[in-house]
């Protein structure tokens, strides 16, 4: 595809071979202008005046005053062919510039720019994990192989996450080196073979160099259909589609948005787009609202702007979503005394472990506070659990599996089951918190209305 100022450049060159047998003052018979996709009406006309030799204050005011004072004059200026073709080749670099200057949606152009070199950093980084088992530990089983392939794929997000809770990660851009060395040495011995070498740390850090700017939106375009709201966006390469999301939680984002009316559609797209690359819905079961509503939940620990039923929330990504009502990260919060908190982390070793040290640190500092808590319930033991067991405020825990006790989807607006869970109480309250067996008589099953 030509790029925005090859296409216009392409147009001038055809008009002056063309136009020596024309007069300077018309458009060559049957000439084309193929003016770049998302150019406005006036932008065109400036374009087709520039062709035309119709070069006036009045049709590039702008242009015109970067320019030399000798080209400023109200009336029409005619240049000679070759003279002709390098000035208005100045004057739409000029205007490519200025055009680019003055994006619709800066901050989404940017997010599109470092999504697609995320993308392709993640792709590349998981084919050479690949490589790495075949070439270096001998995994040749193209079934084992292409099952490792999707696992490496739902573990980046946590990756990811778990770069963000050190504070590494500066307006979605990684800033340290992704630690997977921990699930590599699992799939290792899953499959019975013994480590021979560390993975290539040099090839876990995002290179921003590869951040290009050359993406642009022409335009947010939201559909309604049924019981969802649908963003996509048109841009300068094609159309670049978005997480569909319900009708509530479109009303939800509208009711917690405390920024610029102007700017809601395109901070919204640019939080679908992040999530959508993070492996989208997957990282947004939660536990059904009406139990945080009967627990009394104030805040939830872990939670994003699509997912939290709440009135306060930590999420990932504070520097976007700060404008529907997120403190920021959980690792960068610190816990206030007499509230009720609920934490639902990303089901992976290192942030569970990390979360239930925090806990462990802050807990004895605070008054009157209750922290409900569900992470996986995995069969080989973890040091987060461990952590969590030992924890002098644990008041009670139990087992909850998948089948009786669902967890809510936002994004589909019902229950699934998910995953057999530990449901763990922690307070340092005396009384007031509510007991697992009293949790689970009010948790409702996957049988019960969708409307939850």
């Amino acid at each position: 595809m030509l790029s925005y100022k090859d296409c216009l450049l392409q147009n001038i060159e055809k008009s002056s071979i063309e136009e020596s047998s024309i007069e300077s003052n018309q458009t060559p018979s049957g000439m084309m202008i193929r003016s770049p996709p998302g150019l406005t009406i006036p932008t065109k006309l400036k374009i087709e005046s520039l062709i035309n030799n119709q070069i006036t204050v009045a049709t590039f005011p702008t242009i015109l005053a970067t320019r030399s004072e000798n080209l400023v004059t109200s009336s029409p200026i005619n240049l000679e062919t070759s003279l002709k073709t390098s000035v208005v080749k100045s004057l739409v670099t000029s205007l490519v510039t200025t055009q680019l200057m003055n994006r619709r949606y800066p901050l989404l152009d940017s997010e599109l720019n470092k999504n697609r070199a995320l993308s392709s950093f993640k792709n590349n980084l998981i084919n050479r994990i690949i490589r790495y088992l075949r070439e270096k530990h001998k995994m040749f089983n193209t079934g084992k192989l292409k099952y490792t392939r999707s696992q490496m794929y739902n573990h980046f997000p946590n990756w990811f996450f778990m770069i963000n809770m050190t504070g590494k990660v500066n307006q979605f851009v990684p800033e340290a080196p992704f630690d997977i060395q921990i699930n590599l040495d699992y799939i290792l011995k899953e499959n019975g073979l013994p480590k021979k070498t560390d993975f290539d740390t040099k090839l876990l850090t995002f290179n921003s160099k590869y951040i290009k700017d050359d993406l642009y939106t022409l335009e947010i375009v939201i559909n309604q259909k049924d019981n969802y709201v649908k963003y996509h966006l048109t841009y300068n390469n094609g159309i670049w589609k978005l997480l569909p999301i319900t009708k509530k939680q479109f009303t939800n984002l509208q009711q917690r948005y405390i920024g610029e009316a102007e700017q809601f559609d395109e901070l919204v797209a640019i939080t679908l787009l992040r999530y959508r690359f993070l492996g989208g819905i997957n990282n947004h079961l939660s536990i059904p609202p009406i139990i945080y509503k009967t627990l009394n939940v104030d805040f939830e620990l872990f939670a994003s702007p699509f997912n939290v039923g709440s009135k306060h929330f930590c999420s990932p990504f504070g520097d976007i979503e700060k404008y529907f009502g997120s403190s920021g990260s959980f690792s960068s919060f610190s816990l206030q005394d007499n509230l009720v908190y609920a934490a639902n982390p990303p089901y992976d070793v290192q942030i569970v472990q990390d979360m239930a040290e925090k806990l462990e640190r802050e807990m004895p500092k605070m008054k009157n506070v209750t922290i409900y808590i569900t992470i996986p319930l995995w069969r080989e033991a973890f040091p987060g659990y461990d952590i969590l067991k030992k924890n002098k405020f644990l008041r009670d825990s139990c087992e909850l599996n998948k089948d009786d006790f669902p967890f809510y989807h936002y994004f589909k607006g019902r229950l699934i089951p998910a995953s057999d869970t530990y449901l763990m109480v922690l307070s340092s309250a005396e009384k007031g918190w509510k007991t697992c067996h009293e949790i689970k008589k009010i948790w409702p099953s996957s049988f019960q209305s969708r409307k939850i």
